[in-house]
């Protein structure tokens, strides 16, 4: 829905407007009429996500592992700038029509005027909200902090879809990532060719995102992945869940990398009748 609104919107409606918000406006009422635009406010946002677009818009497609990945995997970490994935717009769709998040087939990401707008599209319509967040190096308990750093309403949806964006950029960064990144690009037709050339984009740029290794969920419960014992206690299985964070390296240990940690079976040794800690996402 995203990709087919936003092909609807072409170079020549995009508004010459120096401020931010009033160009969105204008270039959605140049391209689906001011009355539309009143009555489904969300297509301001989507004016602003295809102007930020621009004439090589860039669309990446999950296969299904991919986003299976994302969704079983933790984010510890909060970097001290925006991930390079944020610096520009782009769409984000699932390969074959497969929805990115329960409810959401497409989502649309754009810089804005101090932070960034997120456009989600299913059947149903469109959802939209802003963030605006507060970079810094430091440890994070998941990404409603990261929400609460600069958004005053919270809902479900837009804590999936920041978490999905987050996660997935960190992947993209990360050392020994098993996220993969192919681009294509999409062939224009020759009947596009002939437009006028202020009136037709470039071509789209596909990335096909998969994975470069199988995932192996780790040993469950019952399984002995340590071997031995401590006397006088217990081994409970437990799960420690795939996650991200940065990583300390170079001289002074000054500068932070993305880590990928896998998800891994381990045990906790405790005094029989004691609480029993289970790590888990």
């Amino acid at each position: 829905m995203l990709r087919r609104l936003v092909g609807d919107v072409s170079l020549d409606m995009i508004s010459e407007s120096k401020d931010f918000r009033m160009r969105a406006a204008e270039t959605a009422a140049n391209a689906f009429g001011v009355e539309r635009v009143i009555a489904e406010s969300t297509l301001v946002n989507l004016g602003a996500l295809a102007m930020s677009l621009g004439d090589s818009p860039v669309v990446h497609e999950f296969e299904p592992e991919a986003l299976e990945l994302i969704d079983a995997t933790d984010l510890r970490s909060l970097p001290a700038e925006a991930p390079s994935l944020l610096k520009s717009a782009f769409i984000l769709a699932g390969r074959g029509g497969v929805d990115i998040m329960p409810g959401t087939a497409e989502l649309g990401v754009y810089p804005c005027p101090g932070g960034f707008g997120f456009l989600g599209s299913n059947a149903g319509g469109m959802g939209f909200f802003l963030w605006h967040p507060r970079w810094g190096e430091r440890e994070i308990a998941g990404p409603d902090e990261v929400l609460l750093d600069g958004t005053e309403v919270l809902e479900s949806w837009a804590r999936q879809a920041l978490r999905f964006v987050l996660i997935y950029a960190a992947f993209l960064e990360a050392e020994k990532t098993p996220v993969l990144t192919e681009n294509n690009r999409k062939k224009e037709k020759k009947s596009v060719r002939k437009r006028a050339p202020e009136e037709k984009r470039k071509q789209w740029t596909i990335r096909h995102i998969s994975l470069t290794m199988r995932i192996v969920s780790a040993p469950r419960e019952g399984s002995d992945p340590t071997g031995g014992g401590i006397e006088g206690r217990v081994a409970v299985p437990v799960r420690v869940s795939g996650h991200l964070v940065r990583q300390p390296y170079g001289p002074g240990r000054s500068l932070r990398k993305w880590i990928y940690v896998a998800e891994y079976g381990a045990r906790r040794w405790i005094v029989p009748g004691a609480r029993t800690f289970v790590v888990s996402k």
